[in-house]
């Protein structure tokens, strides 16, 4: 299926990935360590080697939809009426932190900031009428 999806020409417009790129994604994908689970889960070590094994990043691309780029700052995708990005897909670097909790926070911030907007809209158009 996701090789499908990776070779649809909508994909290759959008992500201008030549054949051996799509070839390189994909077989990252097949030979990433998933599913790891750890022998013995009350030992300190075979956790750690867990985390080692299992903590890669081919599942949470960043970087991909640079602010000012692919989204603009409320992070509408430009070009595309609205629809926005609001993921980790839009950190330009790896964050040394939970990135979840990051993601968490960009989303809850950016739904306040979009109710607040259209909450002023609404006021426009009834005070208009």
């Amino acid at each position: 299926m996701m090789e499908k999806l990776m070779r649809l020409k909508p994909f290759l417009n959008f992500t201008q990935c030549d054949n051996e790129t799509v070839n390189k994604l994909l077989n990252m994908s097949v030979t990433a360590n998933v599913n790891l689970i750890p022998k013995h889960t009350n030992d300190t070590e075979s956790l750690e080697q867990f985390c080692k094994d299992t903590m890669i990043t081919i599942w949470h691309y960043h970087g991909g939809c640079h602010v000012g780029k692919v989204v603009n700052n409320d992070y509408e995708v430009m070009g595309v009426h609205k629809l926005r990005v609001i993921d980790g897909s839009t950190f330009e670097q790896s964050l040394g932190t939970n990135r979840q909790a990051t993601v968490m926070m960009i989303g809850r911030y950016m739904g306040v900031k979009i109710l607040i907007k259209r909450k002023v809209t609404k006021r426009r158009i009834v005070k208009i009428n």
